[in-house]
Parts: structure tokens; C-alpha cells; sequence
């Protein structure tokens, strides 16, 4: 893979690790800067993931908070979201594909810019019981449907979920990351029995992005969240934009 590509993906990486999300741009990276086909580009960035899960599990596990237990139905959720998406990518147009990951990643920056939704920060348990339950498994499939099949991380599509259920913003984020792991490998175990993994690109991608990940989460306390969080938005939306205008120019 090329320099340029590879450093960019580092710096996805550093996105994610820092605030959360950036994996919307793994794809657009594959796709523009090392002009590798769409669908080519969605399943390595989809088994790239498996990289930046691993790293960010690592952390979160050797700090002394650990994911709230709440979200741990969220996480197990995401196994059958994920396998869901492998089977879809295969057969589903690409010009869909492209939709898709133009609406997802346009409609997560407005989000992100404009501060939606507005809960409550100080409360992770605005739900209780049974509901609270479905509610969070219902959340994990989605994310590992819609994170597959676009091939963006678990927390662009977790985290505005999770938001609306009133989980804390350093628990989304760090839900959002572990959340990484089991998505990609549930995907990649169905895409690899498929052959049609480009296996240079994705674990140089997924190298690229696990380095980026260690960094930006070792570099985030030093940072305002909120100048990363307007960074990424904007970067969302221009990404969408040029998603649309690749997809059906």
C-alpha cells in the first residue's frame, strides 16, 4: 500500500482513538487514495477494524473503569448486526453501498455538528427492565448491521444510538471502540469463507489503523474534545459529499 495511504490511515486511527469515530473514512481513503474499488474497499476496511478493536479492548482492559456492564448485551448484540452485513455486502449493488454510506456518515456529522441529540450526560439509566434490554440488543444489531455494511466502525453508528439512550459520552466512546472488535471479526470470519478479502490491504490498513488508534487514545486527555469533536464533523460531512458526487457523478 502507498505511503500517503497508510498515513492517512493512521490518522483515521488517531480519530477514533481520540474521539470515538473516524472509521467513516477508512473507505474513502481505500477508495480515492489507493483507487481500489468500492466493494473491494468495504470488506478490507470492514477486517481492518479488527486491528483498532484489539488495541482499544487492550486499553480499556488495563484501565480501572471498564465498559459499563449495561452495554454488554450492546456489544454481544453486535455478533449477529455483523454476520447480518457480511452476508448483504456480498450481493447488495454497489450503488446502494455508496447511499448508504453517504447518508450514514452525512447524517452522523450534522449530529456531531450541530450537538444531537441532547440527553441528559450525568445518566446512563434513563430505561429500565425488559425494555431496557430489548432496547440496547435492538441498538447492537443495528450498529453491527449498518457498520458492516458500509464499511465504517462500530462507534460512527454506536454512538449517536447510544446517545439517545442516555449513556454518558466517555462510555459511548469507549463502547463504541471495544464494539470494533466483534463487528469485524464476526464480518470477517463470513467474507474470508467467501474469498474475497484483498488480504494486502486489509491488514496493512488494519496495522495502520491499530498504530493511530493506541495513539490518539493515549493523546486524548491532552486535547479539547470538543475541537476533535468539530473536526470530525466537518470531516464527515465533506466526506459524504464526495461519496455522492463518486457514487452517482
Amino acid at each position: 500500500m502507498d505511503l500517503p495511504a497508510l498515513l492517512l490511515l493512521a490518522l483515521v486511527g488517531a480519530l477514533i482513538g481520540a474521539v470515538g469515530i473516524g472509521g467513516f473514512l477508512v473507505v474513502p481513503v481505500l477508495v480515492f487514495v489507493q483507487g481500489r474499488p468500492l466493494r473491494e474497499a468495504v470488506i478490507a476496511a470492514v477486517v481492518a477494524f479488527v486491528g483498532a478493536g484489539v488495541v482499544s479492548l487492550a486499553v480499556v482492559l488495563r484501565q480501572p473503569h471498564d465498559v459499563h456492564r449495561s452495554l454488554r448485551t450492546f456489544l454481544a448484540a453486535c455478533v449477529p448486526g455483523a454476520l447480518a452485513g457480511a452476508l448483504l455486502l456480498r450481493v447488495v449493488d454497489l450503488r446502494v453501498i455508496g447511499l448508504l454510506i453517504t447518508g450514514a456518515v452525512g447524517v452522523a456529522g450534522a449530529a456531531q455538528l450541530f450537538g444531537w441529540p441532547q440527553v441528559d450526560s450525568n445518566s446512563s439509566d434513563t430505561r429500565a427492565g425488559v425494555s431496557k434490554r430489548v432496547a440496547t440488543t435492538i441498538e447492537g444489531v443495528i450498529t453491527g448491521l449498518a457498520s458492516t455494511l458500509t464499511g465504517t466502525s462500530g462507534p460512527l453508528v454506536a454512538m449517536p444510538l447510544l446517545a439517545f439512550s442516555g449513556v454518558p459520552i466517555r462510555e459511548r466512546i469507549r463502547a463504541g471502540q471495544v464494539a470494533q472488535l466483534p463487528i469485524a471479526l464476526t464480518a470477517a470470519l463470513v467474507l474470508v469463507t467467501a474469498g474475497v478479502i484483498a488480504w494486502n490491504v486489509a491488514l496493512t490498513s488494519a496495522l495502520a489503523l491499530a498504530i493511530g488508534v493506541l495513539a490518539g487514545m493515549r493523546v486524548t486527555p491532552r486535547v479539547s474534545p470538543a475541537i476533535l469533536a468539530r473536526a470530525a464533523a466537518l470531516l464527515m460531512l465533506a466526506t459524504a459529499a464526495a461519496m455522492l458526487v463518486s457514487t452517482f457523478g
